[in-house]
C-alpha cells in the first residue's frame, strides 16, 4: 500500500546495523525522517520527530569517520497527494491556487486569473489549506536542519529535490531561504537543489561511480529542438538546460551543450557518450497543467537529426522529455528506424522531465563504468532488460495501454478509482495489463527487435541479436500511474 508509511525506528536501526559494511551510504532522508515520500505530505509526524530522524547521521559518523554519507530530500510539492477522486480535485484546486496566489504577490494577474483566484480562494476547504501550510512549514525546517547536520559534517553531500512545481509557489520562498543558508554556512560546493525527486538515488549512485573512476565523464547534449533547452518543463520551475546543468553537477557529469547546426566533430570538444533530449518547443513553467497528450507530429525533420546523430561514435543516451508522464512513440520509432533501440545506451520517459533525465544520466555512467570492467554477459544481459522495460513501461504502458485502462475502469462501476482499484477493479484490470501487455511486446519485438543486428558492448566489441521471451506485469499499488513490467530477454552473440 503507498500510503503506508515505513517505520521509521526500524528504518534507523537498519541503517545503523548495516553501516559497518559500507563504504558509501545513500540514504533518503523523508524515509528516516517521515518513513517515506508520501508521509512526507502529511501532517502525522510532528518536527521534533521528525528531526530525530537526523541524529542517526550524528551517531554514524561517530562510529563510522569513515563513511562517506550522502543524503536526499524533498522541497515539497505544490499540492497534494492524490489519495481518490476527491483529492484528484483538492490537487488541481490547491495547486493552481497556490500558483496564482504567489503569482500574484510577483506579477499582475489578468482579470481571469483573478476571478479563478477568488473561485479557489473560496472552494478550497479552510481547513486543507491550514494543514497543507503546517506541513510544508515543517518539512522547511527539517530541510534547514539537514544543511546544519551538513555543516557540523554529520553528511558529506546533500540534495535537495524541487517536487511537482511551477514557475510561482511557496516553494520559491523556501529555496531562497536554503540557498542563503548554504551561502552562511559555506556549503555552496556540497548542496544542489534542482527538479526532480524520484530519480535522486540513482544521481548519487552516479556519482559514486563517476567520482571512482578518477576522471569526470564529459556529456554532451543535444537539445531536440534546440530552442526546447530554455523552455520550464511541466511540473518545474527552471529551464531545462538549467536543471540538466545541475543534475550532472550531482552525478559527477561535465555537460556540454551541442552548438546548432553545427557539425560534432567542429563542436571544440571531446566527450565521452552523448545525451539526446527530446523535448517540447512549447513553453510549460507559467502553467498549472497535468499531462500533455501524445502525438506524433513534429515541426522538423527527426529523421534528418538522427541520420547525423548515427555518424557520431558515442554511447548514446535518449531523455524523452517530450511529454510528461510518457514517452514519445513518434519519436521512439524514429529511434527504432534510425538508430536501433538496442544500440542505445540509456534511454526514459517516464513521469517528469527531470525523473527521466536523471535516470538516462545514471544508467549511462553505470554505462561507461562497466565497459571499463571484464563483466560476464549477464550483466550486459541485464542492461539490455532495463533498456527494453523502459520502452515497454515508458512509452507502450504509459503513452498507450494506461489510457485504454482509464477507459476501460470509466466505464464499470464497481472497479474503483484509477487513483485507487478496488479490490475487484485490481484483479480484473491487473489481467487486462498483462493481456494488453503481452500483445503489444511481442508486436514492438516483431517490428523493431526481432531478425535485426545491434552492436555489441562495450561498442564495437561485435554484433548481437536479442531473443524475447514474454513479459509479465503488474499493478503493485493498485491504481494506475504506475505499472510492475519485467521482460524476459535473452542476448545471443552474432557468429
Amino acid at each position: 500500500d503507498f500510503l503506508q508509511p515505513g517505520n521509521t525506528p526500524a528504518i534507523r536501526n537498519w541503517v545503523m546495523e548495516k553501516a559497518a559494511q559500507l563504504d558509501v551510504l545513500i540514504v533518503s532522508v523523508d524515509m528516516l525522517c517521515y518513513g517515506g515520500l508520501i508521509n512526507s505530505r502529511e501532517g502525522v509526524i510532528n518536527p521534533d520527530e521528525a528531526i530525530e530522524g537526523l541524529k542517526v547521521f550524528a551517531r554514524l559518523k561517530e562510529i563510522h569517520p569513515q563513511l562517506h554519507i550522502m543524503g536526499f530530500n524533498v522541497i515539497m510539492r505544490t499540492s497534494v497527494t492524490v489519495r481518490d477522486d476527491k483529492t484528484a480535485v483538492y490537487w488541481r484546486d490547491l495547486g493552481e491556487y497556490l500558483f496564482l496566489n504567489y503569482k500574484e504577490k510577483n506579477s499582475d494577474l489578468s482579470v481571469h486569473e483573478k476571478k479563478r483566484l477568488n473561485l479557489l480562494d473560496n472552494r478550497i476547504p479552510p481547513e486543507l489549506l491550514q494543514e497543507y501550510c503546517a506541513v510544508r512549514m515543517r518539512n522547511h525546517q527539517v530541510n534547514s536542519e539537514v544543511l546544519l547536520s551538513l555543516a557540523r559534517g554529520d553528511l558529506d553531500f546533500v540534495i535537495l529535490c524541487q517536487e511537482d512545481a511551477t514557475l510561482y509557489g511557496p516553494h520559491k520562498e523556501e529555496q531562497m531561504k536554503l540557498e542563503e543558508q548554504i551561502i552562511s554556512l559555506g556549503l555552496n560546493d556540497d548542496v544542489v537543489i534542482y527538479n526532480g525527486t524520484d530519480e535522486a538515488g540513482m544521481l548519487l549512485l552516479a556519482r559514486v561511480l563517476n567520482f571512482e573512476r578518477k576522471a569526470m565523464p564529459v556529456f554532451a547534449f543535444n537539445f531536440v529542438p534546440w530552442e526546447g533547452r530554455n523552455n520550464i518543463p511541466p511540473f518545474e520551475d527552471r529551464p531545462l538546460a538549467e536543471n540538466v546543468k545541475l543534475q550532472c553537477t550531482v552525478a559527477g557529469i561535465i555537460p556540454v551543450f551541442i552548438q546548432e547546426k553545427k557539425p560534432f566533430m567542429e563542436q571544440g570538444f571531446i566527450a565521452d557518450a552523448m545525451t539526446i533530449i527530446n523535448c517540447s518547443h512549447r513553453q510549460k513553467g507559467e502553467d498549472w497543467l497535468g499531462p500533455i497528450s501524445p502525438t506524433v507530429e513534429r515541426d522538423f525533420a527527426v529523421g534528418d537529426f538522427l541520420r547525423l546523430v548515427q555518424e557520431i561514435r558515442l554511447p548514446l543516451g535518449v531523455a524523452d522529455l517530450r511529454f510528461a508522464n510518457g514517452g514519445d512513440p513518434g519519436f521512439l520509432k524514429e529511434l527504432a528506424e534510425r538508430i536501433g533501440l538496442f544500440n542505445l545506451a540509456a534511454y526514459a520517459g517516464w513521469n517528469t522531465s527531470g525523473n527521466s533525465l536523471g535516470t538516462v544520466l545514471a544508467h549511462l555512467s553505470v554505462f561507461l563504468a562497466a565497459c571499463e570492467q571484464e563483466e560476464e554477459r549477464a550483466d550486459w544481459d541485464l542492461h539490455y532488460g532495463f533498456l527494453l522495460n523502459r520502452f515497454l513501461d515508458d512509452v507502450i504502458y504509459q503513452a498507450g495501454i494506461r489510457q485504454r485502462l482509464i477507459k476501460l475502469i470509466s466505464d464499470q462501476e464497481d472497479f474503483g478509482s484509477v487513483y485507487r482499484l478496488s479490490p475487484k477493479g485490481c484483479v480484473a484490470t491487473a489481467k487486462y495489463l498483462q493481456d494488453f501487455m503481452m500483445l503489444e511486446a511481442w508486436s514492438f519485438y516483431e517490428l523493431y527487435i526481432k531478425e535485426k543486428e545491434f552492436t555489441g558492448q562495450p561498442l564495437g566489441k561485435g554484433k548481437i541479436k536479442v531473443d524475447f521471451h514474454g513479459v509479465t506485469t503488474g499493478l503493485p499499488w493498485g491504481r494506475l500511474f504506475e505499472a510492475d513490467i519485467k521482460a524476459k530477454i535473452s542476448i545471443l552473440p552474432e557468429v
